[in-house]
């Protein structure tokens, strides 16, 4: 019986041909010829030499070593002889899989402080690409935790994941991975050969991973969202939000499209991208204009409360390009007892749409209760002197409470000196105080402020 898997250590390409006859010899030849390979240092290992990508070089044929052929040097130059490596090291890796599949948790743990190096990732991903290890599952989360140096075993971690099984194990160790992995996660997606879950978990932990998008990401996620499946549709369009930057428009024009999906999911991802390429347009570029009129209809006509929210956030992220989606979010504000009015009061703020009925408006939202916190202190600064007075009581107090996260209180600091420029009686003190603040930060953001305050106050 024989068996054909390819292995990827370190950007080589191994075809291992396993000839397991009764003849017990053949199998001890076949098996030493292998272990001979990793231990010559086709593996990644710390103490080694380093390798440089140079230009990519096509593998010289090699001779088949047992049953194992060099098919491909992956571009990799190896610079200096290897060094020694002890010979117990695979006998302690293998030691510690056994220990793993015997669910021991520390031997986990010793295996992700050892490292990738002297063979360990290598020996690593043939166990995993043979197929011959019941711990699958622990090795993947063990490339996890190595992150980026566990690259070379993307295509072991893939296939693994179009497998069906552990699915969110491998996706994640694929994320961890990052960039590296893009490429198998962008045809894992594209590949509908694959199942609908393997090819959801692969969409998400593509748009997981941070400047990991190319034109090729891109137009698989657009294709996704055409696709039969909901769950796919819905994870391409989130990923496009974090991968859009290589081919913007295209994905911006396939996002107003999926903005009139039946599934509210894939509206809700489709306007939080659409959201994020909007803010990159300039004020005339029609495109713009498109995704505004598009809004435009969605505030009128969408009857999903998580999507208007989400859209709302989106309109917010705009400002001034926003200006003609005011009357929509003024008529969401008008009513008073709808979800939406906090939301709607704080999107008018931030596209610059402030006229006397909405100062009116925002205050009865706060007096009401509707907003709290920084957004109240925000609509209450917004209203310039009919607020000033009530804004600076709650930024002290938010500003001062040391159990406050230190993100809000600097915002609250911004915004007394905001207030302070119509109310310096009370903020100017405030501020002085808050210099001395134990906070680092906080006692920075007073600073600055103070500063702006003077100087406007000196005109």
């Amino acid at each position: 019986m024989s068996r054909r898997s390819p292995h990827h250590l370190h950007g080589i390409e191994l075809t291992a041909a396993y000839s397991l006859r009764r003849n017990s010899r053949a199998v001890s030849a076949c098996l030493a010829s292998l272990m001979l390979l990793v231990t010559c240092g086709l593996a990644q290992a710390c103490r080694r030499p380093a390798y440089t990508r140079s230009e990519r070089v096509a593998a010289a044929p090699v001779a088949a070593v047992g049953a194992v052929e060099v098919v491909d040097t992956g571009g990799l130059v190896r610079t200096g002889a290897p060094a020694a490596r002890s010979p117990n090291d695979h006998a302690v890796a293998e030691d510690l899989l056994r220990r793993m599949a015997d669910g021991d948790r520390s031997a986990f743990e010793e295996m992700v402080r050892l490292g990738p190096g002297e063979g360990r990732l290598g020996f690593l991903v043939l166990k995993m690409g043979s197929g011959e290890a019941p711990t699958s599952a622990w090795i993947a989360e063990v490339f996890s935790r190595w992150g980026p140096s566990a690259s070379a075993a993307c295509s072991v971690l893939a296939r693994g994941l179009a497998g069906g099984v552990n699915e969110h194990v491998y996706s994640h160790a694929l994320t961890r991975i990052g960039r590296e992995a893009a490429s198998e996660l962008t045809r894992l997606v594209g590949d509908t050969g694959n199942s609908t879950s393997a090819r959801v978990h692969a969409a998400r932990a593509l748009g997981k991973i941070e400047q990991a998008g190319d034109t090729f990401a891109v137009r698989t996620l657009v294709d996704g969202l055409t696709d039969r499946s909901e769950d796919l549709r819905a994870a391409c369009a989130s990923a496009l939000s974090g991968l859009w930057t290589a081919s913007p428009r295209p994905a911006a024009r396939a996002l107003i499209e999926a903005t009139h999906d039946p599934a509210w999911l894939v509206r809700m991802g489709s306007v939080g991208a659409l959201g994020q390429i909007a803010r990159t347009l300039d004020h005339g570029d029609p495109l713009l204009q498109l995704t505004i009129e598009t809004f435009g209809g969605m505030l009128r006509e969408e009857r999903n409360v998580v999507v208007r929210t989400g859209l709302i956030q989106a309109i917010d992220g705009l400002g001034s390009r926003a200006t003609g989606l005011a009357p929509g979010l003024l008529a969401l504000l008008r009513d008073a007892e709808g979800e939406d009015a906090p939301g709607a009061a704080l999107a008018l703020l931030s596209i610059g749409a402030t006229t006397e009925e909405v100062y009116d408006l925002l205050l009865a939202l706060v007096d009401s209760g509707r907003l709290q916190g920084l957004a109240a202190a925000e609509a209450l600064v917004a209203c310039g002197s009919k607020g000033w007075r009530r804004a600076t009581g709650l930024l002290l107090q938010i500003a001062q409470a040391e159990r406050e996260p230190t993100s809000e209180r600097c915002e609250a600091v911004r915004l007394l000196g905001v207030a302070a420029v119509g109310l310096p009686e009370q903020a100017i003190p405030a501020l002085k105080r808050l210099s001395r603040d134990e906070d680092a930060a906080v006692a920075n953001a007073a600073k600055a402020s103070f500063v702006s305050v003077r100087a406007l106050l000196a005109r």
